[in-house]
Formats: C-alpha cells, sequence, structure tokens
C-alpha cells in the first residue's frame, strides 16, 4: 500500500495544474468525485447487497448487521464496513480535496506534503471519515508527487543505485523480527525502502517495455474494485467443500489470488463490454 500509495501521489502531481481560483479548484475537486465516486458506491452497494444474501448460505467475512447501517457504515466508516476493501478509493478523494490546498500554503512545493504527513502519520486518530488511513498514508502520498516533481534528477538516481535500493528493500524485512523498534516505525522504514526499490525494478528490462504489465495497469482499476468480490465468492465456495485450515491452506490460497486478479479482467474485457455503464466507471 505505501508503493500503491506513492504511485498514486505520482500521477496526481505529474497531471497537475495550480488552480488560479477557487472556482477551478471547485471544478477539479467535482472532476475526481465523478471520477471516484461511483465506482466506490456502486462496487459498495453490490459487495453489501451480496454479503447480505450470500451469509444465507455460505460463510461471509465482515457480515454487515443489515442493510440501512452498512450504507451508513459505508459512508461515515469505510474501513469498517462490509467494503472495506474499497477504503484506498475513498482516502484518494481525500488526498484529492486537502493535497492541492497544501501545494497551495507551500507555494507549489510537495516536500511540504510530505512533511505534514509525518507529522500526522503517527498521531491518534479515528476510522471516522477514514482519517486513520489517511493519517498513515498521506506520507507516501506526498513523497510520489515530490518525485513528480524532481522525476528528472531522480530518474538516473534510481537507475543507478537500483541493486542498492533492492537490498536494502530485501534486507529490511529483517527489521519485523529483529528491530527494537515499534512497528508502527518499522512499519514506515519498509513502507519508505519500497518505494525507491519497486520504482527502480520496474525500470529495468524486461518490465520497463513489458506489455503484460501494461495490460494489467489498463485494468488495474477495475482489479481493485472488484477483486473482494472475486475472491469472497470464490472463497464462499471453496469452504462448501474444503477447509482452508492447515495444509488446505497451500491449496486454496493459489486458487483465490488467481481468482482475485484474473476474475476483476474477464468481467472487465468481456462483460462489462456490454454493460457500459460499468465499463465506464471502471476505467
Amino acid at each position: 500500500m505505501p508503493f500503491f500509495m506513492y504511485l498514486s501521489g505520482f500521477v496526481m502531481l505529474y497531471t497537475f495544474k495550480p488552480f488560479p481560483t477557487v472556482s477551478a479548484y471547485s471544478e477539479y475537486v467535482f472532476s475526481r468525485f465523478k471520477r471516484l465516486a461511483p465506482g466506490f458506491f456502486c462496487f459498495a452497494i453490490i459487495i453489501l447487497a451480496g454479503k447480505i444474501l450470500a451469509s444465507q448460505v455460505v460463510h461471509v467475512d465482515n457480515q454487515p448487521a443489515g442493510i440501512f447501517q452498512g450504507i451508513l457504515d459505508i459512508i461515515l466508516t469505510p474501513g469498517l464496513s462490509a467494503a472495506k476493501g474499497l477504503w484506498f478509493v475513498y482516502v484518494l478523494f481525500e488526498f484529492y480535496l486537502v493535497v492541492p490546498l497544501l501545494l497551495f500554503i507551500f507555494g507549489g512545493r510537495a516536500i511540504g506534503v510530505v512533511v505534514i504527513g509525518l507529522l500526522v502519520h503517527f498521531l491518534p486518530s479515528t476510522p471516522l471519515f477514514m482519517l486513520d488511513g489517511a493519517f498513515e498514508y498521506l506520507v507516501y502520498f506526498g513523497i510520489g508527487a515530490t518525485v513528480a516533481q524532481y522525476y528528472m534528477t531522480i530518474e538516473p538516481w534510481l537507475d543507478r543505485h537500483r541493486i542498492i535500493l533492492l537490498v536494502l528493500f530485501f534486507v529490511s524485512f529483517l527489521m519485523l523480527e529483529y528491530s527494537p523498534l515499534a512497528y508502527p516505525v518499522t512499519k514506515l522504514i519498509i513502507g519508505c525502502l519500497s518505494i525507491p526499490a519497486l520504482h527502480a525494478l520496474v525500470r529495468m528490462t524486461p518490465f520497463s517495455n513489458s506489455k503484460m504489465l501494461l495490460g494489467w495497469g489498463l485494468v488495474s482499476y477495475a482489479i481493485y474494485l472488484m477483486n473482494t468480490i472475486a475472491i469472497g465468492f470464490t472463497k464462499g465456495v471453496l469452504l462448501r467443500f474444503v477447509s482452508w485450515d492447515g495444509t488446505n491452506f497451500l491449496f486454496v490460497a493459489p486458487i483465490l489470488l488467481l481468482a482475485g486478479f484474473y476474475g476483476p479482467i474477464v468481467l472487465k474485457r468481456y462483460v462489462f463490454l456490454y454493460l457500459k455503464p460499468l465499463d465506464r466507471i471502471t476505467s
């Protein structure tokens, strides 16, 4: 997720243009809302309704108390709702709302977003309006925005030090076992080390010119919106016939992974082709 947020911040800043007026800012925020809200609410309601119905016949994780309470949870505390897997879209919209204001305050310098992100990262927060997620991930979003501003300088540095960056990232996982630091600090360090390492990795051949990665990227939003649906459905069916405890997990886990990844791709490419509204909001 830190790297995912980094990429989101990078893309946001890379395509960002300062707003000359309050009206222009409002139009920008509304355009982001129109882009993200339909997919979020559509699939959140599908997940909510699906869990309520499926709970009558199969095991359902995070079962909602009811349709009204479920909708209220989706709006107010999405991270605790039946559709908690969609929290990223909710937080991303909050960043589109707040980060332009922070850029204005800091004279267009995205490093200011990183500073604010570090300041709020360890503050006590609340799941209300997904503020706990926003506080945790703003720093990574800000790093992405900062790298986008200075990318011509940073790009050759990534290529020159890619091996060191990758080694540091993989070694950093040892901190989970041996570091005396508190877990939130360890998690922040590993998250920050993942950013240059993975960015440098995808700049290497064969990743840099991979048509497969490009194809996956074009449907990444659809994968995100529907992966929990595909995994949940597959898990519900599998658990009717086999437990996933013990060594069975080695059999079940790959199936769930493939279902969560390729299920949305199949729907997007072969089903939504005939369902234009769903095709549009998942693009």
